[in-house]
């Protein structure tokens, strides 16, 4: 058997969940753990899998118009280091540039390591100035280092006016022993509202584009990317990283001017060659819909096709998925067979839509045997600045 690592970014639009995890399906690749993001128009989605190394071939081609990596991966290894201290960070403050770069050289230079990174920029709701929200889950290697840290993060809430959320992560200790946080989305947030940016302070309209890595875990990774986009004056937008298997995976949508967007796709393989960068053209995040936000939760002893069997009726009746994260937990189901758990934010056209969708999900649920639950999202908290 091999493991492989999946990363792939796209246009975003209705089945291409159900594209990529059918076709894993179809070449025989069992799910392990992963995880997708609507960043803007674009979805991201990168999944560790397991396969005969016979069937390895088709596995590595066959992802349609994506930019699409596959890479050969190590035996899954548990997702948290045991012994270190974890923690989650949060913050949110008015959008400026440099802001993830700031937080993630701070925290490579005391040997912290990002597991889930998740960003959004929103709008302030009295006053439209746009926000910059972070959150991540982290281990710190010692006592000492978080306290550090905590200076560190003082003395940035001080001069920039920043402010910092550090906290200890009580539910860390859940999942030490899987290859995947419990639960999935763990550091996730709720679906955001698509945001569309005012183009200041660009004094023409400015390039969209999303920027991916995928690389050995190692603190750094979101550091050296952020500084690299920083000093070519991009904006990050928007922002979704995680560890997955022995690897760490990221993809970052920003913006910048036609001149500075020359300069990163000409330095970025060399100034990032550790990290295997590449480049997808993206366009301007639209503005709101009026889709509903669903949640979906779902716990199943973990067989073939459960992603692909879920993600059928949410496109066959217009749902789109904004959000997902899944994992299977080993030795938690009956008999020993391995829990698969997912969790998914949904995007849904109207009331008739979702009723089908909620009767198509009823029948999996009786006919599969799975534990299903599909319900409206709760609205997110949002700080006004």
């Amino acid at each position: 058997m091999k493991y492989g690592i999946l990363s792939a970014v796209s246009r975003d639009r209705e089945g291409l969940v159900a594209k990529y995890t059918d076709h894993l399906r179809q070449c025989g690749a069992n799910l392990i753990a992963g995880h997708g993001h609507a960043l803007g128009r674009m979805f991201v989605f990168d999944a560790l899998f397991q396969l005969d190394a016979a069937d390895w071939p088709k596995a590595a081609t066959g992802y349609g118009d994506a930019a699409a990596t596959v890479l050969e991966a190590s035996a899954p290894i548990a997702f948290r280091d045991s012994k270190a201290q974890h923690y989650t960070l949060s913050y949110i403050e008015e959008d400026s540039v440099g802001i993830v770069s700031t937080l993630a050289e701070t925290l490579s230079k005391h040997g912290a390591s990002i597991i889930t990174l998740e960003s959004e920029t929103l709008s302030a709701p009295t006053t439209g100035v746009p926000v910059f929200r972070v959150k991540m889950e982290l281990d710190v290697p010692k006592h000492g280092a978080v306290r550090l840290l905590r200076e560190e993060f003082a003395t940035l809430e001080k001069y920039k006016g920043w402010e910092i959320g550090f906290e200890p992560d009580m539910r860390a200790g859940l999942h030490v022993p899987a290859t995947a946080p419990y639960p999935p989305s763990a550091a996730a947030s709720a679906v955001p509202p698509a945001t569309a940016p005012a183009d200041e302070p660009f004094s023409e309209p400015p390039k969209w584009a999303v920027i991916s890595t995928i690389s050995e875990d190692k603190p750094g990774i979101v550091a050296g990317c952020s500084a690299f986009l920083a000093e070519r004056r991009a904006n990050i937008h928007s922002q979704a990283a995680r560890r997955i298997g022995d690897r760490f995976t990221a993809h970052y949508l920003f913006r910048a001017t036609e001149e500075d967007m020359a300069a990163i796709r000409h330095d970025m393989s060399r100034e990032l060659a550790d990290f295997h960068p590449k480049l997808s053209d993206a366009t301007k995040p639209a503005a709101p819909g009026d889709d509903l936000r669903l949640e979906l939760t779902v716990h199943a002893l973990d067989e073939p096709g459960i992603l692909a069997g879920l993600t059928a009726p949410i496109t066959q009746f217009g749902g789109s998925i904004a959000s997902l994260s899944f994992g299977a937990y080993p030795g938690s189901g009956v008999g020993g067979t391995p829990l698969f758990v997912v969790q998914a934010g949904l995007l849904v056209r109207d009331y008739i839509a979702s009723r089908h969708i909620a009767a198509e999900l009823l029948k999996l649920e009786k006919d599969r045997g799975w534990e299903i639950d599909y319900r409206p999202a709760k609205q997110p908290e949002r700080s006004t600045p």
